[in-house]
């Protein structure tokens, strides 16, 4: 596995890693996890400044970075962009396919799955807003 991490001051060593590609994987490792009583943190892009992800304490990683679909769902009437896309992915596409864009960071590496949640600051901010408030 490639070592994503991008502040190498912390250092996990977890049980074991998951790769996923569908919701319900995510699922299906979460729920393991917790039944075997084993701390489990999601991992995207492996951009976390504060350490979360390598965290002494966690004994499972799920990591998303494979789930980079960017698509229309028609049931929602919205584009659904999932969470192992990157930052320089999500701009690519949003305007390569439908002409816009959304407010994200500048750092093309980050993975949306953690950007997104910590409210994705970025240059289009002041404009647009942050990209959490498009959820």
């Amino acid at each position: 596995m490639v070592d994503k991490r991008f502040n190498k001051r912390f250092t996990a060593a977890p049980d074991y890693v998951r790769l996923v590609t569908t919701t319900d994987q995510v699922l299906s490792s979460v729920q393991d996890a917790v039944s075997e009583k084993r701390r489990p943190v999601v991992t995207s892009g492996g951009h976390c400044l504060e350490g979360f992800v390598s965290d002494a304490g966690v004994r499972v990683i799920i990591d998303v970075s494979p789930m980079k679909r960017i698509y229309f769902d028609p049931a929602m009437r919205a584009i659904a962009v999932e969470a192992g896309a990157t930052v320089g992915e999500t701009f690519r596409a949003l305007y390569d396919s439908w002409g816009t864009v959304l407010t994200l960071g500048e750092y093309p590496e980050i993975g949306i799955g953690g950007h997104v949640v910590g409210g994705a600051f970025g240059f289009l901010c002041r404009e647009l807003g942050l990209a959490a408030d498009y959820l």
